[in-house]
């Protein structure tokens, strides 16, 4: 629903930020936007007033720069009520910080608010989640907020960041650590570029001291005391409120064996060797959704070389594509159930078509109990050597794996939500479920054919 506020006209004047005083640890990150800074990483603790901020200052840029600005969550749901629905901690909702004279329409279906701007243009403010980040493609943003960032989808930056470098856009990315995610590697890289703004900032260096506040501290020792009685995970509180990068997801599937696993020295340079097999693992979908595992068995270790998710529409020929340009000699392709399911418009299965393109031997598993998959994941994680370079978007994936909290039933629900980490986590569990191992290539094993369209090699079956 659209609602017309007021008719565009001249510029009001207006004092910006408007209801809106920052506490001084906000202000240098206020002033390195104010003196042209293009990217801020501001790693603050929870309750530290991110989105806040964040939102403040697009307001005062909406006024300077006609443009689409976006704030962008890991999904709408999260945007409508951390900030749509939102309320400061002083009572007032987040929208009213929007002076009125500025504002001519705000939309309630599309979370967006259509303000005046300079020199008699308009500037629109839109709230969305990246859940589906193929849905930033095409719009031309200048300034946009990327709220818990290591939650997001990381392609969203990706679409994203040239877009901001062709216009001359900035972009703020406030979040609280999630592990070693995208997340830890974007602030290791703001870190080393001086260009960049990049601060961390715990419970022990933020008070309300903005002009009618106390100056207490915004957390207080008391309700971290609180917090620990009542049985919150210390990681928890480490990540929370210390920025710890070392702690997991809450419900992760896998955050604890992934840890482990970078403790031993697993996550590292995985090399291929090209006297074994490559088996691939994978997740079957549309477009992006279809992702690709490639491993290698060296004794009882799995050696995960590389990650693959498709990027275009026609994502089995894509994949042909990929396969046929790696050097990789395959043993074996793990699908999942519905590979032998029969396509709408072509009659044909997509076991059919793959085969077709050379996509061969083709091993469908049978259905299995999502639980059971997991189950035989954890187990599997702990023989596993991951190449942390071509393999970092399914780890990415695989960290972000969760299930949610059920507050009315004060539980954990019985399955992992649908989104941007489950097609690499599905196709995980299909590996975990289906491998037979690696198999060593000696010279009598390989059979030349040169009507096997993906490099003319394989085994010999």
């Amino acid at each position: 629903m659209s609602r017309p506020v007021r008719q565009a006209g001249r510029l009001p004047e207006v004092v910006l930020p408007y209801r809106f005083v920052p506490r001084s640890y906000q202000l240098p990150a206020w002033r390195a936007l104010e003196q042209g800074c293009k990217r801020a990483v501001l790693i603050w603790h929870r309750k530290a007033g991110k989105d806040l901020f964040a939102l403040n200052w697009t307001i005062t840029q909406m006024l300077t720069r006609p443009g689409l600005y976006w704030h962008l969550f890991p999904d709408g749901v999260e945007a409508r009520r951390a900030v749509w629905d939102g309320i400061s901690t002083d009572g007032r909702a987040f929208l009213d910080y929007f002076p009125k004279d500025i504002v001519l329409e705000q939309n309630e279906t599309e979370m967006s608010i259509r303000t005046v701007s300079a020199q008699g243009g308009t500037s629109v403010y839109q709230l969305a989640g990246v859940d589906n980040a193929d849905r930033l493609r095409g719009p031309n943003p200048v300034g946009a907020i990327f709220s818990e960032h290591p939650y997001q989808n990381p392609q969203a930056w990706e679409i994203v960041a040239p877009i901001l470098a062709a216009n001359g856009g900035w972009a703020v990315f406030p979040y609280t650590p999630a592990g070693r995610n995208h997340g830890f590697d974007l602030y290791r890289q703001a870190c080393a570029d001086p260009s960049w703004f990049t601060e961390i900032l715990t419970i022990e260096q933020t008070h309300k001291d903005a002009p009618g506040e106390d100056g207490s501290a915004v957390v207080t020792p008391e309700v971290l005391a609180a917090e620990r009685r009542r049985g919150v995970d210390e990681d928890f509180i480490q990540q929370e409120y210390y920025c710890s990068f070392e702690g997991t997801r809450s419900g992760s599937y896998y955050g604890d064996a992934l840890r482990r696993a970078r403790e031993q020295g697993r996550i590292t340079r995985v090399p291929w060797d090209p006297t074994m097999a490559v088996e691939c693992w994978a997740d079957l979908g549309l477009g992006d959704h279809l992702a690709y595992w490639f491993t290698q068995s060296v004794g009882p270790r799995i050696h995960v070389i590389r990650f693959w998710q498709g990027t275009g529409s026609d994502s089995i020929v894509e994949l042909a594509k990929v396969l046929k340009e790696l050097p990789y000699v395959y043993s074996t392709h793990l699908w999942p159930h519905d590979a032998d399911g029969i396509e709408q418009g072509t009659g044909k299965t997509r076991r059919e078509m793959a085969e077709a393109l050379g996509i061969r031997p083709i091993d469908v598993q049978r259905k299995a109990a999502v639980s059971d998959g997991i189950t035989a994941a954890r187990a599997l994680l702990e023989r596993c050597y991951f190449d942390e370079v071509a393999c970092r978007q399914g780890l990415d994936a695989l960290g972000f794996y969760h299930r949610d909290w059920d507050p009315k039933r004060q539980t954990w629900k019985d399955d992992p939500p649908h989104d941007w980490s489950s097609h690499a986590a599905d196709a995980f569990r299909t590996g975990a479920m289906g491998t037979r191992g690696g198999v060593p290539l000696v010279a009598q094993d390989l059979v030349v054919e040169s009507s096997f369209a993906l490099g003319g090699r394989r085994f010999g079956y």
